[in-house]
């Protein structure tokens, strides 16, 4: 079950928790959700624009990979201000129970169709972009496009041959025989806390490697 943090006034209170199908963390006090943000155990957080302080919890919680949802009065300005600090979706006060559910689970889906995530790493297919731990990491083309491969297969043991084949094609067969341990090496020295003792990019002797979930 997701983990959603919501926060808003009190008079929108009840209206969270009513058939929802998410562990609901309640405040609206700025600095409880900004803590509950910094914790990474946020999934989807839910801002009141008309509290101040939104703006900030959207920048943060964005750009902690949380899929966030705004709540806003209709006015085009407060809108425009949830949007361009990276909301995902905003809903319009007032608004019924299953609009709210509806409007969640829209952004949850969308935003899955962009974004990968494993453990403290974070991919933004829309732009390129990787993350871990919020700082940017700067990956070649092969490197990305390799990582994007064990994203979209997590868990699975992908091997040697699939792997040169899937990211190389026909090139592969004049490929030195070590360049896909280089390339795996780079990947780890990029991405895991401790490259000699991967917890993310894994390899299985003699099948292959696999990306951790």
């Amino acid at each position: 079950m997701l983990n959603m943090l919501v926060f808003s006034r009190e008079d929108y209170k009840n209206l969270f928790y009513e058939n929802c199908e998410y562990n609901v963390m309640y405040t609206a006090d700025y600095h409880t959700a900004l803590k509950h943000i910094r914790k990474n155990t946020t999934d989807i957080a839910v801002l009141d624009f008309d509290i101040p302080g939104a703006s900030l919890l959207c920048r943060y919680a964005a750009d902690s990979g949380v899929t966030v949802v705004s709540l806003c009065p209709d006015n085009s300005m407060v809108i425009k201000t949830a949007f361009e600090n990276s909301t995902d979706e905003y809903i319009v006060k007032p608004f019924t129970s299953s609009q709210f559910l509806h409007r969640i689970k829209f952004a949850v889906y969308h935003k899955k169709q962009l974004f990968y995530t494993v453990g403290d790493i974070r991919v933004d297919t829309s732009t390129g972009a990787v993350k871990k731990s919020g700082e940017t990491v700067y990956l070649s083309y092969m490197e990305y496009r390799l990582l994007l491969m064990f994203l979209k297969n997590k868990g699975r043991v992908l091997s040697h041959k699939e792997i040169m084949e899937k990211a190389w094609g026909n090139d592969s067969q004049f490929l030195h025989g070590n360049t896909l341990t280089v390339y795996i090496k780079r990947l780890r020295q990029k991405l895991e806390d401790d490259p000699n003792n991967p917890k993310v990019l894994k390899t299985v002797r003699g099948a292959g490697y696999y990306m951790a979930e």
